[in-house]
């Protein structure tokens, strides 16, 4: 018998539910219920992570083009449009590989263009003027990507700066990302947040500070783009765009056996009773002081509809069954966002051994594995993910037990994007000036590790999110 997304969560089984006999539902079902759990317990299960560099300059500096292309592709708000790229290299040409979490094939026509510009660059850089070069990528790659430009102006600067030009206030954001304004609105922002609940919204002065570095990045990666096209023009020059895609899985039903006497049963040992009885206990407590078990049976509201296999996962998996060669033998897939704790997991957890990627470190609970058939005799694909989601399952697991038996506090919440501003206290101070010079652009910065604030879901599922959201 099947239970609705209304009903509340059994702590004992009230009824003998028919045994999960299908290979894959018994599989998935025991795969998302420590998800849920852990989305309930809180959506932000740490600080940003980010990629290990390469030593060798050249592998670091196709890279860094890939995640450039990845962004300035990325069009809109939300997940639907987050885009990742893997790097063929062929015998007569090399192949960028490109997936989206949602459908869209106008990205692809884009990175064609993108890519034909960027050849043209490099091909006639000495006879190109670089400042007007910069300047007219930089506005094909704003007029595509308008819309999340559009939103993050709208949504926190555009009454403060006083701006109504998108594209002139990206450079006024990247021209004055080192003033001391901004270490007075981190300052602003630290001081607030103290006297935030873990329950209250991230500081305004931290989501402006987050959304003038999220805005100068529509300057820093064309820019990117074009000075490091001249060090890979052999690649620009033979190369074509293929589009990947791959189905995920339903979300299971509820049925008799999501109970938290069934849950917590498959989450430990016969021989660990008593951890059992206190991560039991542990959970009711919770769910008295915070609705645990409410927001858990929350997240099958969705049951019965098609999750989003990420980008970055569906060129993994493309690389890996098709057995393509990576540019210079780089196992890199390069994304515009960090990757959700899932997608972490799994290129953790996968045989190929891919880089392993930056994270936000957030549980988007419409996450999928791609679709494979769990017949009666498994094929390689099948064995394969079995595997890999078993060794996810119990990550989870393990991070609800250590979050209950440890009465761990909410991870703070943040944004799934990196602001991208150096700390001022490796610059040189300077005035706020709307007075932008749009031919003096400052040099390449990386990203400082943000202020930590507390659990927001009004801005976690909006902001960069791995999931197509309504705002």
């Amino acid at each position: 018998m099947k239970q609705t997304a209304r009903e509340a969560l059994e702590l004992t089984p009230s009824r003998t539910g028919r045994p999960r006999l299908d290979k894959s539902s018994r599989i998935l079902a025991r795969f998302y219920e420590p998800l849920f759990l852990l989305q309930a317990l809180g959506q932000t299960r740490g600080v940003h992570t980010r990629r290990e560099r390469d030593s060798n300059d050249v592998t670091e500096t196709r890279r860094k083009f890939l995640e450039n292309l990845c962004f300035v592709c990325d069009f809109a708000q939300g997940g639907e449009s987050c885009t990742a790229i893997g790097l063929e290299e062929r015998v007569d040409k090399y192949v960028f590989w490109l997936a989206s979490n949602g459908k869209h094939p106008n990205i692809a026509d884009f990175l064609k263009s993108a890519l034909k510009f960027l050849c043209l660059t490099a091909s006639h850089l000495a006879e190109l003027e670089p400042d007007a070069t910069e300047r007219e990528f930089t506005q094909i790659c704003a007029d595509f990507a308008k819309i999340r430009i559009n939103e993050q102006w709208k949504r926190m600067l555009q009454q403060i700066l006083g701006q109504d030009d998108p594209i002139k206030l990206c450079y006024f954001a990247y021209d004055n990302r080192r003033s001391t304004m901004i270490a007075e609105l981190k300052s602003l922002a630290s001081s607030e947040e103290r006297g935030l609940s873990l329950d209250g919204q991230r500081s305004s002065f931290y989501l402006v500070q987050h959304y003038i570095g999220r805005l100068a990045h529509h300057i820093r990666a064309p820019r990117e783009l074009i000075q490091d096209s001249r060090n890979i023009e052999h690649i620009l020059q033979t190369c074509t765009v293929e589009i990947v895609d791959l189905p995920g899985v339903q979300i299971p039903l509820r049925d008799t056996h999501t109970n938290l006497k069934g849950i917590l049963n498959r989450m430990f040992r016969e021989d660990n009773a008593n951890e059992k009885e206190e991560v039991e206990e542990g959970l009711i407590y919770l769910d008295k002081v915070s609705g645990t078990f409410n927001k858990f049976v929350g997240c099958y509201k969705r049951s019965g509809v098609d999750a989003d296999v990420h980008a970055e996962i569906k060129v993994l998996e493309h690389f890996h069954r098709s057995k393509l060669r990576f540019a210079g033998n780089d196992r890199f897939i390069a994304c515009s966002k960090p990757a959700c704790l899932c997608c972490e997991l799994y290129f953790k957890h996968h045989p190929a051994y891919f880089v392993t990627p930056s994270s936000h470190k957030k549980v988007w609970p419409k996450w999928s594995p791609p679709k494979v058939k769990y017949g009666p005799i498994l094929d390689d694909w099948a064995i394969q993910q079995r595997k890999i989601l078993s060794k996810i399952t119990e990550d989870l697991r393990e991070q609800v037990i250590n979050h209950v038996l440890q009465r761990s506090r909410n991870s703070h919440w943040h944004p799934d994007s990196r602001t991208g501003i150096t700390d001022l206290q490796s610059m040189n101070h300077q005035a706020f000036s709307m007075e932008s010079d749009y031919s003096e652009l400052s040099e390449l910065e990386s990203d400082f590790n943000s202020l930590d604030g507390s659990e927001s879901e009004m801005w976690s599922d909006s902001e960069d999110g791995g999931v197509s959201v309504s705002v």
